[in-house]
């Protein structure tokens, strides 16, 4: 979300942004699930775009709103890639070093790249460790590589990082779903909710408009117990598409960031969304816009 919000934003102000993402295909991917709690608007994310996608908009503990995945993808690939000036490059990036007033960049295939400026909006996945219920392995997320190297090479510029995660709920298909024991938001869209022996709240979370495949936002504290998915009315003949996991990454402290998003300690080096603290889709957007507009307007009073 802050590498998408921070190509535009920088492109926008006039440069000509190179984005080097390891998955292509994933880009704009909504990790956490489709929804969205907003208090008095939507903070940093693309208003057109969100529009486009939006299908839901009420008062469910505050003001939620419903973002189709799949089209909010469609949107922001098609968007970024008709803009001119603007490069994308699948890969994974593995190195920056400082060389006199540029930034180098190495990728995984050996690619070298060089700019005036350089924004890290990894996500989860800098030094990326995911866990699903006793499995473990190295990614951002399941069935994607982590960036262990790049955390490597961001230490050795100065960069101080703390450990944190991001659970996400399990996703299931709408066959075995009993739709009359569940409660209901929304009953077209099969916007629906259960509840734990303890009478917390599950929200049943449409991921578009197809009704296929739900989101399940558990409590807190309960994203990993994915094994009692079917120990809840309504859900207990349900079909996993996607276990509830755990990501385990590499952040950065906003005590080291200035305003703008650049580093205190590297001149030039910018970082947004998750991977320095980011909480939601809305503070990831403005975060990357933010950087986006300061590595831009760095790269002008320098040319």
């Amino acid at each position: 979300m802050a590498g998408l919000h921070a190509t535009e934003a920088a492109s926008k102000s006039g440069a000509r942004p190179l984005v080097i993402t390891s998955s292509w295909d994933t880009a704009g991917y909504l990790a956490w699930g489709p929804s969205l709690s907003v208090k008095g608007g939507p903070g940093g994310l693309n208003q057109k775009i969100l529009r486009k996608a939006l299908f839901y908009e009420g008062e469910l503990n505050g003001r939620t709103i419903l973002i189709d995945g799949y089209k909010f993808q469609g949107y922001w690939r098609e968007s970024l890639e008709r803009q001119a000036g603007i490069r994308i490059f699948q890969d994974t990036c593995e190195d920056v070093t400082r060389e006199k007033s540029f930034w180098k960049v190495r990728t995984m295939w050996g690619k070298i790249y060089f700019g005036k400026t350089l924004i890290i909006a990894t996500g989860t996945f800098l030094g990326g460790r995911v866990e699903i219920g006793s499995e473990e392995f190295a990614g951002g997320r399941p069935g994607e590589s982590g960036s262990a190297r790049l955390e490597k090479a961001l230490r050795v510029l100065g960069s101080e990082f703390y450990l944190t995660k991001e659970e996400a709920g399990p996703i299931i298909g709408v066959d075995g779903i009993e739709w009359g024991k569940l409660g209901t938001v929304d009953e077209a869209l099969g916007f629906c909710w259960t509840e734990t022996s303890d009478k917390k709240r599950v929200y049943i979370e449409p991921i578009d408009r197809g009704g296929k495949e739900f989101y399940l936002r558990l409590p807190g504290g309960q994203t990993r117990k994915s094994a009692s998915l079917n120990l809840l009315p309504g859900l207990k003949k349900a079909q996993t598409v996607r276990p509830a996991y755990t990501v385990f990454y590499q952040a950065i402290g906003q005590d080291q960031l200035r305003e703008t998003q650049e580093s205190k300690f590297a001149d030039g080096l910018f970082f947004a969304g998750r991977v320095n603290g980011a909480q939601n889709y809305a503070e990831s957007a403005l975060q990357g816009s933010r950087a986006g507009c300061g590595a831009a307007k760095k790269v002008s009073r320098e040319t």
